[in-house]
């Protein structure tokens, strides 16, 4: 866990937005690290501190303004400390967040760390700063376009358009248009804000003072998005509805007259331009904002939604047969994740292998063709049914084409494959990295009658071990 890691799941500690498997990250964590372990419990105490004393005030300005009074009321140490310590004795009984432990009381806190009552207001000022850094921590506002070679992206500012170039930096009034295989990537400096703006997309970045504002016009973006601060939320706006984004996974499309939330991870609040109704989405949900349609939260059917993604690092090479002669392979990865399409993020990585492994869902019966586009060298495999010892490779790369680049090979498309409505079958890809830039893998079909597209969540469940006894 780095830095910028620790840093996001303290703010959903402290937020009371913890899930059970970022919870778990954090504790296995915290052991091996004593120095963030006394931190967690420093922002802890501060924490609690903080909401006992602003019980009453719901505004930043209120406060600031109280902290305003009560730096000035400091002058006078013991005034104060009693007035502060009768707040939180009004609530005793009430338990801190911190292992059970009741609520550390302001005197006892001023007696570890405080010599002198004098000192007593540059304390009340190092608290003024430390809880503002806690209210509205520090996000990067300012985007920058990761333009792979080769690809068209349309760059309209001040009322001209232009090709734009790799690495340009993003400002207010902004508009994005991206070609049929023009998919393009928006990083955040160091920020770990990813946004992957699909082919066929157009957006527009509103003034983002207040937080990361955008309009989606049409097409679809899928984000990952670090810890904002929830007064600066990220905000998408389309024709039919607004997503208030404090830190999650997600997916948005828009199409004429329909916008589609997808949640992998997180939450996120949904609101209808259409009749003004809010929902508020979580973990493998989706919704849809349409005329005549109620808006709900609704999940995925039969465990769908996602695809296993386990990855291998620390592997030189770019064939994929470097991951599978790897002695770690195929069961000890260094890890895994769920993606909510049979997509991978791009630059996420090097020298690294990686397979896509679950269950593809058809939602009717009919002939199916497939692709595969990956940097360096993939392969896609698809069995007959469920079981993964009788799948085959259908479609394979040994050399890298574009994000989303289809058709520069003939072997990178499958031959048509007859698939059949409310069964399930093994799907695997995987996907072979040595370069450290323009990492990527995306698997796409073609349903009966349909366009091509990069498979979504919708028709995919994720692999498990558990899954796989008795059906090989």
């Amino acid at each position: 866990m780095n830095e910028e890691r620790y840093h996001e799941l303290l703010g959903h500690l402290l937020d009371d937005e913890l899930n059970s498997t970022q919870a778990r990250e954090l504790a296995d964590w915290l052991p091996r690290n004593p120095d963030l372990r006394s931190d967690v419990q420093h922002h802890l105490q501060l924490w609690d501190l903080f909401s006992q004393q602003c019980q009453g005030e719901r505004t930043a300005d209120a406060f600031v303004e109280a902290c305003k009074t009560r730096i000035a009321a400091g002058a006078d140490g013991n005034i104060f400390v009693r007035e502060t310590e009768q707040k939180l004795r009004e609530a005793a009984g009430k338990k801190a967040r911190t292992e059970g432990k009741s609520t550390l009381l302001l005197m006892d806190w001023f007696r570890r760390f405080v010599r002198s009552p004098r000192r007593v207001t540059g304390l009340a000022a190092a608290l003024l700063i430390g809880l503002s850094i806690l209210l509205f921590p520090s996000s990067n506002n300012e985007p920058t376009l990761a333009v792979a070679k080769g690809t068209r992206v349309t760059l309209e500012r001040d009322g001209q358009s232009f090709p734009a170039q790799d690495g340009v930096k993003l400002v207010p009034g902004d508009a994005l248009k991206t070609s049929t295989n023009g998919a393009t990537l928006i990083t955040y400096g160091r920020e770990n804000t990813r946004i992957v703006v699909a082919s066929d997309t157009e957006l527009k970045f509103q003034n983002w003072k207040e937080g990361k504002r955008f309009d989606l016009r049409q097409g679809r973006i899928e984000a990952t998005v670090a810890y904002q601060p929830k007064l600066h939320p990220m905000v998408w706006r389309t024709a039919q509805a607004q997503a208030t984004v404090v830190g999650t996974e997600l997916a948005l499309e828009v199409s004429t007259n329909t916008t589609k939330l997808e949640v992998l991870d997180g939450k996120v609040e949904l609101s209808s331009r259409v009749n003004g109704q809010v929902i508020q989405l979580t973990n493998s949900e989706y919704a849809v904002v349409a005329d005549g349609t109620e808006l709900k939260v609704q999940r995925f059917p039969w465990g769908r939604g996602t695809i296993l993604r386990e990855y291998w690092l620390g592997i030189q090479g770019f064939h994929v047969g470097d991951l599978t002669q790897d002695a770690r392979y195929p069961n000890e990865p260094s890890g895994s994740e769920y993606r909510y399409r049979f997509a991978s993020l791009t630059n996420w990585g090097s020298n690294y292998g990686a397979r896509f492994r679950g269950y593809l869902h058809p939602p009717r019966t009919g002939a199916y063709t497939f692709w595969i586009a990956a940097s360096e060298s993939a392969q896609l495999w698809l069995s007959s049914d469920e079981r993964p010892g009788v799948a085959e490779m259908v479609a394979s790369l040994s050399q890298p084409v574009r994000l989303e680049e289809w058709e520069k090979y003939p072997w990178q498309k499958s031959e048509r494959i007859k698939l059949q409505a409310g069964r399930k079958y093994y799907i695997e890809a995987l996907h072979k990295v040595e370069k450290p830039e323009g990492d990527h893998c995306s698997v796409a079909w073609q349903r009966p009658e349909g366009k091509r597209e990069v498979i979504a969540g919708e028709f995919l469940s994720p692999f498990t071990p558990a899954t796989e006894k008795g059906i090989r």
